[in-house]
């Protein structure tokens, strides 16, 4: 019935707008039948209500402000807009009338006067007495849930109120972890929005304690805790050492992203930490000398190549083969890293297993999936944005608050019936003003490194240089030519033109890399076996380009 009631909730101009009478003048002809049968259906106008408030009704009170352009009003909190007083006022006076327990589970989800929460609280201990009594109506056991999250979040930890464990066993499992994922988000956005830390909230020292409890509730009841609390507990890290403790804790791929917006020093030192497991000490040594090679730093990308031969016996064989084919030192790196997975990043051409966990492939999607340097979402910091946003579930909730739902806004753009939305802003990284910090997080996100590691001075132009100047200054006399027909320097060019596969630009001596290393290979090397298996050299022209 919902579903086929859906068409009746199309967004107005307020989140009241079907039953504020200073809003009828403004209404179209459809937002007026639809206020209509609002009056006239006690459903419709219960779904209306609703859905201001289905997505994550927490957030409510920090995030539906009068002040527009989101700043700080001197010393004064910001107030909840009006329409929610309105809103919460109507459906407590339906409860009273009715009694029925949809319009008092409905009326909790709004702000509330002293008088309302006083009736809410008496309501929970009912719901909460008749629930531990087995005795609760389906529809008291179906509120319980609402009733006990939204009293967990009105500032009331520290008056002595049953804590989420006490309590939560009572829930079925979905719910228990809907519930400790929606106290992390609580948590996330209460220390996010608007960018500043309200003062009524506990000190954002204390968060990550609070996720880091929710966490052992959640894996107490099984093998791990979920993807998105443990990425919420990594916005609250600013030292290695905690980001360490966390990678320890819950294994790397939780923190993928996060863990390519870290520098080369701090990769290595969590390639130190014998904590980690051994197939991410050797991932993340290839990426940190991968990216060490990129940035032109020979003595420590000599020293990262070491650890990870050391960490990576098998590697070892081919990779000191091919250093063996030259004498200088950067061309040395530059052969062995063709022996190796080239990607600067640490999820990489292995993203693809990743996938496999819940929540993870829609969020990585495959934009550069097979480039060696860093897409541009990636290297300016707008990666960690996108991860504040996405875990906010701003798409969801913002728009609910203003009164939109996502089928409404799609119904509406379908019929071409246009809206302004509003924009929120979030900071995640880089930093806005004194007003937007930013999550913790964001301190450790090298972004002068990660600007470098581009398709313009990343890894595949380094290593296009490279290995062209080595091939062409090695085979420039006919001796040589004859020479390195079976040798390592036209197998190096093919490996540079397939590595110039995905990438839109970078020259080497005014030639586009890639066809400069098809022309050399196919010029100084023509008998050789990498030019007969080369026949073409590549551009790329598709969305999944390297930009």
């Amino acid at each position: 019935m919902a579903s086929t009631l859906d068409v009746l909730t199309v967004p107005g101009p307020s989140p009241d707008w079907w039953f504020n009478p200073d809003r009828a003048k403004d209404l179209s002809d459809t937002e007026a039948v639809i206020a209509w049968h609002a009056r006239c259906s006690d459903l419709v106008d219960w779904l209306l209500g609703a859905a201001v408030q289905s997505a994550y009704p927490v957030f409510a009170a920090d995030q539906m402000r009068k002040e527009q352009n989101w700043r700080r009003d001197n010393d004064k909190d910001w107030e909840i807009a009006p329409q929610f007083d309105s809103l919460g006022a109507r459906y407590w006076v339906q409860y009273r009338r009715s009694g029925g327990t949809e319009w008092a589970v409905l009326a909790m989800l709004f702000p509330m006067a002293e008088d309302q929460a006083e009736t809410a609280d008496g309501l929970y201990n009912i719901w909460l007495v008749r629930t531990l009594n087995c005795v609760a109506s389906p529809a008291e056991y179906a509120a319980f849930p609402t009733a006990y999250f939204e009293r967990s979040t009105r500032d009331v930890w520290d008056a002595g109120l049953p804590k989420p464990d006490d309590l939560i066993e009572l829930l079925p499992p979905r719910m228990q972890d809907a519930m400790i994922d929606q106290a992390a988000r609580g948590f996330l956005a209460r220390k996010t929005a608007a960018g500043y830390w309200h003062r009524k909230l506990r000190q954002v020292e204390e968060t990550p304690q609070d996720l880091a409890a929710l966490a052992a509730m959640q894996r107490s009841r099984r093998d791990d805790a979920s993807y998105t609390l443990n990425e919420m507990r990594l916005m609250f890290v600013d030292n290695m050492d905690a980001l360490a403790d966390l990678l320890a804790e819950n294994g790397s791929v939780q923190y993928a992203r996060s863990i390519d917006l870290l520098s080369a020093a701090h990769l290595r030192a969590l390639v130190a930490d014998t904590r980690l497991p051994q197939t991410v000490r050797v991932n993340l040594a290839r990426v940190a000398f991968l990216r060490l090679l990129a940035l032109g730093s020979i003595r420590e990308a000599q020293a990262a190549l070491r650890n990870y031969l050391a960490l990576y016996p098998t590697a070892r064989f081919d990779a000191e083969a091919a250093m063996a084919k030259a004498s200088e030192p950067e061309v040395k790196l530059a052969l062995a890293a063709l022996t190796m997975p080239l990607s600067v990043r640490y999820y990489g051409h292995w993203a693809w297993d990743m996938t496999k966990v819940p929540g993870f492939g829609n969020y990585f999607g495959t934009v550069g999936q097979f480039s060696a340097d860093l897409p541009d979402w990636l290297r300016t910091g707008g990666g960690l944005q996108v991860d504040v946003e996405r875990l906010l579930q701003v798409g969801q909730f913002w728009f609910s608050q203003k009164g939109y739902t996502e089928r409404g806004i799609r119904r509406l753009h379908d019929r071409r019936m246009e809206i302004a939305l509003p924009v929120p802003r979030f900071v995640g990284f880089p930093p806005q003003g004194p007003y937007d910090p930013g999550v913790p997080f964001g301190r450790l996100v090298a972004l002068d490194e990660l600007g470098r590691l581009g398709p313009d001075t990343g890894l595949s132009q380094r290593l296009s240089e490279v290995v062209i100047a080595w091939a062409d200054a090695g085979s420039d006399t006919i001796p040589e030519m004859i020479l390195q027909q079976n040798g390592a320097m036209p197998q190096a060019l093919r490996q540079i033109v397939q590595l110039n596969r995905y990438r839109t630009r970078g020259d080497v001596g005014g030639v586009f890399a890639g066809k400069a290393a098809f022309r050399l290979l196919h010029d100084r090397f023509p008998l050789s076996a990498a030019a007969r298996a080369t026949p073409y050299w590549y551009k790329c022209t598709s969305p999944y380009c390297d930009r």
